[in-house]
């Protein structure tokens, strides 16, 4: 904690000195805050809250990226993206936190090296079959959000598209489940993000748009030397760490595996028989047959998409974004009907030194293990998940604290019986919920948990006071 400063808007980490060109330095000296405006409706990359604060990947990356130059970064409140945009534009904020280069764009702004790639999916009704790319609806209405980059991808390379442009991906989405727009192009995590949390039941995502968007720090054209400060703090964190960043807060995969080309090829062929040639109903019957499977195959296939945009990709269980919507269920239960609940959060032992000593695929092969016991020692109803690196949370619904820590004393226990080959344990602090109190604030208690656990030993469990 004493590496941490409160700059009002963002946590900042001062990392120490960092190699930079006198130039640089003292450009940076020179500054007092950078000014940064975000999209305001952009889960899980980012959005503001009802409280003005930073949350989604920004709210993690940019302290990191203030922590690097040593200057504090102050959010500029915007109500739509396309606000974010203009301001920038007019010099009230002096970076946009997470944008796409764009030939339109690079007239105002200079972009950094690529922070991470993002694809993007066409969101349709679920009675939609799949939509291989979007020159098959380019007579339709497709909604995007105002001011988003792929506008200009998709103008300059279907100039007779359709294009209606929306104020947030919460409204474009809406207006498909209405029925006023027949697609919503968006970023694939985003889409799954609005549909679950915002309830919408006949809306799914038909297929890919074929064009991932590369996503930089986008700094105004007038300061060059920001630039260059920015794309250096983003060169000293590094491309792991940013990647690993963004994997364990989306999940989203867009895995193809079936030929839908060829099942329409089918459906469309065997339509025209049923027209022209009057078929026997033995022949109508397969026909439906067919076209059933492939519906089946499809709705399979979005249920893939949704269990991947959930999942953390190397060990199986629940990624962030799933377990925060676990949590403010319980919250939820809890302020309504005084359902307890409990967490507890795990770090594992000495997990440096098996990635040093024996390399990051054994250090993966752990984590697997780990997992894997955490799997077969919860009970049906907690929730298990990777918080990032080698952390583990688990939610114990409708649990006292006695429940929790029963329950961490036996995964202390398993753990520690399976690393003994390679010497590691894992440290666990316990907490339950209290009347009057916030998810954050259980967090800080059971983080200050865990840290007890490390100080006064490692691989022991401790209750948060």
């Amino acid at each position: 904690t004493d590496n941490y400063k409160d700059t009002g808007d963002l946590l900042v980490t001062f990392t120490g000195p960092d190699e930079l060109s006198d130039l640089l330095r003292e450009y940076r000296d020179q500054l007092d805050e950078v000014r940064m405006c975000v999209d305001p409706d952009w889960m899980p990359f980012e959005a503001i809250n009802a409280d003005g604060e930073l949350q989604g990947i920004s709210s993690e990356l940019f302290p990191m990226l203030a922590g690097q130059i040593g200057i504090p970064i102050r959010l500029v409140v915007t109500d739509t993206w396309s606000e974010s945009m203009d301001s920038a534009r007019r010099g009230d904020c002096d970076i946009l936190s997470l944008a796409s280069p764009t030939e339109e764009r690079r007239k105002d702004f200079l972009f950094t090296d690529t922070l991470f790639s993002i694809p993007t999916v066409i969101a349709t009704q679920d009675d939609q079959l799949y939509i291989e790319g979007i020159d098959q609806i380019l007579d339709k209405e497709i909604g995007i959000v105002k001011g988003y980059a792929f506008i200009d991808v998709i103008r300059d390379r279907y100039p007779e598209a359709n294009i209606v442009e929306v104020e947030t991906g919460k409204h474009g989405l809406r207006m498909v489940q209405d029925g006023e727009l027949f697609a919503f192009i968006d970023y694939a995590a985003s889409v799954v993000d609005v549909i679950r949390n915002e309830g919408l039941t006949n809306v799914r995502i038909s297929g890919e748009a074929g064009f991932p968007m590369k996503i930089s720090v986008a700094t105004r054209i007038q300061d060059p030397l920001l630039h260059k400060l920015f794309n250096h703090a983003i060169n000293e964190i590094g491309e792991e760490k940013i990647q690993a960043l963004y994997n364990r807060n989306v999940a989203v995969n867009y895995t193809k595996g079936v030929d839908y080309g060829l099942t329409w090829k089918i459906v469309l062929g065997a339509a025209l028989v049923l027209l022209i040639l009057l078929i026997r109903f033995v022949q109508v019957s397969r026909f439906n047959t067919r076209l059933q499977d492939a519906q089946e195959k499809i709705k399979e296939q979005r249920d893939q998409l949704e269990q991947l945009a959930i999942t953390d990709p190397l060990t199986g269980l629940r990624n962030r974004l799933s377990l925060d919507q676990v949590i403010e269920t319980a919250q939820n239960l809890f302020e309504r009907y005084s359902t307890p609940w409990s967490i507890i959060l795990l770090d594992l032992d000495n997990f440096k030194d098996i990635n040093d000593k024996h390399g990051h695929l054994k250090g993966d092969e752990v984590l697997v293990k780990v997992a894997n016991t955490l799997k077969a020692i919860t009970r049906k109803t907690d929730f298990t998940g990777r918080w990032g690196g080698e952390e583990f949370v688990v939610v114990c619904s409708s649990t006292e604290k006695g429940g929790a820590m029963k329950l961490a004393e036996n995964l202390r226990q398993a753990i520690e019986a399976l690393g003994e080959e390679t010497g590691f344990t894992t440290s666990i602090g316990v907490a339950t919920i209290r009347d009057g109190e916030d998810i954050r604030q259980l967090f800080h208690r059971v983080d200050q948990a865990l840290y007890q656990a490390k100080v006064q030993g490692k691989n022991r469990v401790i209750a948060a006071d």
